[in-house]
């Protein structure tokens, strides 16, 4: 298995939409989403995830970006919407980030 680590910056969203939309994708790649902010191209990404049933895994803790702030925003209400009802299908896996402590 191959598990690509990419922030949800606008440009790997593309061409992982690329990928997908060329069948180019391998069954054994799992991208590994850390989404930076909640836009308009992070939902389109997961959803022709979702729509190809293609896995793709995303941190639902990220360490930089606007994200986390971004699904509190009465702004963002149809984004995060669109993000809560993506996050119920099957393609769609639940990543965190594991900080020790020392």
């Amino acid at each position: 298995m191959y598990f690509p680590y990419l922030r949800g910056r606008q440009y790997e969203l593309l061409a992982l939409r690329e990928l997908v939309d060329a069948h180019r994708l391998g069954e054994h790649s799992i991208p590994i989403i850390e989404p930076v902010k909640l836009s308009s191209t992070f939902i389109k990404a997961l959803d022709l995830f979702v729509q190809n049933k293609k896995k793709i895994a995303v941190i639902h803790n990220p360490q930089v970006g606007s994200f986390s702030t971004d699904l509190k925003s009465k702004k963002k209400n149809v984004d995060r919407e669109k993000y809560e009802e993506l996050l119920k299908s099957r393609s769609i896996i639940t990543a965190h980030i594991i900080n020790t402590v020392n």
